[in-house]
């Protein structure tokens, strides 16, 4: 998954799900994700918001992004 697969506006929302994901934000994660963030979004260097939650043990966000469909196959170019 790359930037090219996203308009600016999704890429925006995913990047701003990875650093939410990053602060264990789950308010947040909520909030971009209803508003359209995709959660397969991968930020170079940082990888997906469940990438994040699971490299910080958060569980409650992990089980929460595959909820929401989130690639738990997903690698990071």
């Amino acid at each position: 998954v790359t930037f090219a697969n996203y308009s600016a506006t999704e890429a925006a929302l995913g990047a701003a799900l990875v650093e939410a994901a990053m602060r264990h934000d789950i308010a947040s994660v909520r909030a971009l994700v209803e508003d359209g963030a995709p959660v397969n979004f991968a930020q170079p260097g940082d990888g997906t918001a469940l990438i994040e939650a699971a490299r910080t043990g958060d569980m409650a966000l992990a089980r929460y992004l595959i909820a929401q469909g989130a690639d738990v196959d997903l690698g990071v170019e």
